[in-house]
């Protein structure tokens, strides 16, 4: 088995700062190639942190949601070589203007990379910011609107997710530049201006 397989460090329970599920209701989207023009800096020690960003190309936009519209979620996928991960983020689409539908079928035609913001943002916030998609992009998997659906109102559910073809080979990155404050301002204050 190979070196790179084997842990070096035990896993604690933080009494200081426990879980908290669920994700902020604000997406940040942006195209694939666009943050791939950009410079990422990762962390000399981890390279799942990103600890910095230059804007390439492009930039971010937010996609607002309300009560838990946000659904990240990885997925380890044993392979008989390589084991890989799915990335995927479900939210919804509260409106119906024609701008709107625009941007859903761009979306619809783009590979995209997905920051989201967790309600669990550990300690001096190094765990409030992931990166979906960093090495593969997510595309539109799902789009589904039911108009007589009481819980939505009618909003757009939709689905971005690696193509099963091209899945990444770690969990999603962390955003992180020493303190939550500083993240904001260092990366995704660069990110969505």
């Amino acid at each position: 088995m190979s070196a790179c397989g084997k842990i070096d460090a035990g896993i604690v329970y933080d009494c200081a700062n426990p879980p908290t599920g669920g994700a902020n209701d604000r997406l940040i989207l942006m195209n694939f190639d666009d943050w791939q023009s950009g410079t990422i800096s990762y962390d000399v020690n981890n390279p799942l942190i990103i600890d910095g960003y230059t804007l390439g190309t492009g930039q971010g936009y937010a996609f607002e949601g309300q009560n838990d519209s946000v659904e990240p979620r990885v997925a380890l996928v044993k392979g008989r070589y390589v084991d890989s991960f799915d990335h995927e983020v479900r939210f919804k689409v509260f409106n119906n203007d024609p701008s709107i539908k625009e941007q859903i079928m761009k979306l619809g035609q783009s590979k995209v990379v997905a920051i989201v913001q967790n309600n669990h943002k550990g300690a001096s916030g190094n765990a409030a910011f992931e990166l979906y998609g960093n090495d593969s992009g997510l595309e539109l998997q799902e789009l589904e609107r039911i108009l007589n659906d009481g819980d939505t109102m009618g909003a757009y559910n939709l689905l971005l997710r690696n193509s099963e073809t091209s899945r990444p080979g770690t969990i999603p990155h962390t955003l992180f530049d020493t303190d939550f404050t500083t993240t904001v301002t260092n990366i995704i204050d660069v990110i969505v201006p």
